[in-house]
């Protein structure tokens, strides 16, 4: 077993350097208050950015879920995916009415040998992740 502690900077870093997607679509990645993470996106040229504040909700079952706090953060969201990842961000991430699950086993699985993610928590900006290896 294995315990991680990054932060929420750290996080955004690594992804930011490891997943390719439009960054003139995604202007910022934010921690704003405790569990509360704010998105700001360019919906298009003639239209100015939009916020959505995703909150993180907890780890259950393999899959970790937030909450979307911004109206119409969904409709952004599901867009986004669509552009950035298409089929294969959608085997992992599932959108629906004001919730994002993503299934953090099945990435593991399809990625890593004998790794399955036991605990994931958030507390301000740093995330807390227990690990087993088989």
């Amino acid at each position: 077993m294995a315990y991680l502690n990054i932060s929420l900077t750290e996080a955004i870093g690594f992804i930011d350097k490891n997943i390719n997607y439009n960054r003139d679509r995604i202007k910022s990645i934010k921690l704003i208050n405790g569990s509360q993470t704010e998105i700001t996106v360019s919906v298009g040229k003639f239209f100015p950015d939009m916020k959505v504040v995703v909150a993180f909700n907890g780890y259950r079952d393999g899959r970790l879920y937030f909450n979307i706090i911004t109206k119409g953060g969904i409709k952004i969201l599901m867009g986004l995916m669509n552009e950035l990842g298409g089929k294969n961000l959608n085997d992992y991430i599932r959108l629906e009415k004001d919730m994002v699950q993503v299934d953090v086993n099945k990435f593991t699985g399809d990625n890593f040998k004998d790794v399955k993610v036991r605990d994931i928590s958030m507390s301000g900006e740093q995330i807390y992740v227990t690990i087993d290896f088989n």
